[in-house]
């Protein structure tokens, strides 16, 4: 897993009313030094390990205690302990507490809220009903997991303290001067916990000046001198806050250009700065060469990564304002998306006529052109984005996203169907566009990566079957899943129309309605006159692999399906039904739709097999 903080800060804090510094925790510090005193808490980590356990639970994951050595400890105490825990987790998945009351346990349990400061009731009754459920659950923990996790914990501090040692006066310098903040507050509490879920580091300020940071010991992006950096991303939240000199300078360029820019610009910037100045002052000490973490991992999208690369160095290096540094971020970034060359056929134009983009259910709609589907999911952490239709079309994509009120550059996942110019032409312009990671059924890493069909495709004979290469594609294997955010997507393996062919299926919610949704790719028998899908003296019958890929769509779960072509599901229709329908039920709503498509598809083969043997 890849560390990538989240701030908690600003306004949500700022209503906490805590009179007085509260009293530190119990327990001594690990490690003290002039910014961070480390600690490796039980109650903290107690903690840590109950939400991940609810994690786990919700996305029916392995969790703690169910199998292996844990599970072998955790049978062998005391029944009342066993139950602590159980309900415990039980209490963490219900999830009944607001955003404010979880970042108050943290605080608390790190001395800094009292809760009989607290002004409102429900948040006093909230902690004290919370603190029952995780003490209840401590003597499971302490007995089966906390000596082995307290050791990575101080074991991880242990290798922090001589980077700490050689780095931290010069970076403690420099970081309040490029931000035109000071510290106050110090030292700041880091506290080190297993899995710091979701990101694996974050942050949180009450209302007095100090912060409060949380930082996981196992997350492979914290490790080596890439923990330098993490401590001081998150203590930098206390310098680029919401009235900080950054998130002034950066909100004035975005008004001054009529701008507003995707995503939390302010804290993007704020990990190029700190990254880049850990990478200089490595770099002065003689240390090997150090890729900053935004770099290294590809945070973002590659535009504001460039942008940044290019505009921010100059105010780094003194020889611009930070005013005029915003100014030029701002700038490069209303860069418009950079299209590849067209591709070119007899139905190219036909197929990248616009569409209007629409809502079809739920967090799920369309933004291809007329003729290609694309489709976009939304998530709480960002969007996905299936199949990227012609090269033309990743202009037309991005215009409908824009259209519907999302920033393209949120795009985290771009799914693949198959590797064909009309479905995979316009992933190489997004993917550089937004930074997004792309992923395909395993076969299609191939093609994608290429730019063409490889030679086991029935269409790979069309001379005008070549599309831009795809960077970085992840090979998924049948039934895997896929999240960003709360949004899972499953991968069914659907080949015969091309190897690697792929369909995808997610869960979409409206209200409390919640619907299966299938994004069905080509199972068609199509290819290049002269190939036969019985096969011949150059490849083996594709037919049972296309029999087994409809019988696989006719059986998903399935109330919406949605077509790698709109004409497959009769989208056209289904949009005029709903524009002269508008109070109508939801057209697009149809439990049968998969299996009517199977068997469209299934006696659509059927004739081609007999038109094969006829021929022969």
């Amino acid at each position: 897993m890849k560390w990538h903080c989240t701030s908690l800060l600003a306004g949500l804090i700022a209503i906490i009313a805590v009179p007085a510094p509260a009293q530190p925790a119990s327990g001594s510090s690990v490690l003290t030094t002039p910014h961070f005193a480390f600690y490796s808490d039980l109650a903290t980590n107690v903690h840590d390990a109950l939400i991940t356990a609810a994690t786990a639970r919700r996305s029916e994951q392995p969790e703690l205690f169910t199998a292996g050595v844990h599970r072998a400890c955790f049978d062998g105490i005391a029944a009342s302990d066993r139950d602590g825990w159980t309900r415990a987790v039980e209490y963490y998945t219900a999830g009944r507490s607001t955003r404010l009351q979880r970042v108050l346990q943290r605080l608390e349990l790190a001395g800094l809220v009292q809760r009989d400061g607290l002004s409102d009731a429900a948040d006093r009754q909230f902690l004290e009903e919370w603190a029952a459920v995780r003490d209840a659950a401590a003597p499971a923990y302490r007995q089966c997991r906390w000596p082995a996790q307290d050791a990575v914990n101080r074991g991880w501090i242990e290798g922090v303290k001589p980077l700490l040692a050689a780095h931290e006066t010069t970076l403690g310098e420099q970081l309040p001067a490029l931000f035109k903040a000071p510290w106050a507050g110090l030292p700041f509490r880091v506290d080190v916990v297993e899995t710091a879920l979701p990101v694996g580091g974050d942050s949180a300020r009450p209302d007095f000046p100090t912060l409060h940071i949380l930082v996981s010991s196992t997350n492979s992006g914290n490790q080596d001198r890439a923990a330098l950096e993490v401590v001081f991303h998150e203590a930098s939240h206390f310098l680029a806050g919401p009235w900080s000199p950054l998130s002034t300078a950066l909100a004035a360029a975005a008004e001054e250009s009529g701008f507003n820019p995707p995503g939390d610009l302010v804290h993007q910037v704020h990990f190029f700065m700190t990254g880049e100045t850990v990478r200089r002052v490595l770099a002065r000490a003689g240390e090997p060469s150090y890729t900053a973490y935004l770099y290294a991992h590809k945070l973002f999208s590659d535009r504001f990564r460039d942008a940044a690369a290019r505009a921010w160095p100059a105010y780094l290096n003194g020889t611009r304002t930070l005013t005029d540094a915003a100014r030029d971020l701002v700038r490069m970034l209303r860069e418009t998306l950079r299209p590849d060359p067209p591709a070119v056929c007899d139905d190219c134009a036909a197929w990248n006529q616009p569409r209007m983009p629409f809502k079809i259910f739920g967090n799920t709609y369309y933004v291809g052109p007329a003729g290609v589907s694309s489709v976009l999911i939304a998530s709480n952490a960002g969007l996905i984005l299936v199949d990227g239709a012609l090269p033309q079309s990743a202009p037309l994509i991005d215009a409908n996203i824009r259209a519907l009120g999302f920033h393209t550059e949120d795009i985290k996942l771009i799914l693949n169907g198959h590797a064909h110019y009309d479905h995979a032409g316009g992933i190489a312009a997004l993917q550089r566009f937004t930074g997004a990671r792309v992923a395909a059924g395993a076969p299609g890493v191939a093609p994608l990566t290429a730019g063409k069909p490889t030679l086991d495709d029935p269409q790979v004979a069309y001379a005008n079957s070549g599309f831009p290469p795809v960077a970085n594609v992840r090979g998924v294997r049948d039934g895997e899943i896929l999240r960003v955010g709360d949004v899972a997507v499953t991968a069914h393996r659907t080949p015969g129309h091309t190897p690697g062919s792929t369909t995808w299926t997610w869960r979409s919610c409206e209200d409390a309605r919640c619907l299966d949704i299938v994004y069905a790719d080509s199972i068609s028998a199509v290819s290049f006159p002269g190939f036969r899908f019985t096969g011949d003296a150059t490849h083996p019958s594709l037919v049972p692999a296309l029999r087994a890929s409809i019988a696989k769509v006719s059986a998903l779960p399935c109330d919406i399906m949605i077509g790698a072509h709109p004409s497959v599901s009769n989208l056209d229709g289904k949009v005029k039904r709903r524009t002269e329908h508008p109070e109508g039920d939801n057209p697009f709503v149809d439990a049968a739709a998969c299996r009517t498509l199977a068997q469209t598809m299934s006696k659509a083969l059927d004739a081609r097999i007999e038109s094969e043997r006829a021929a022969r």
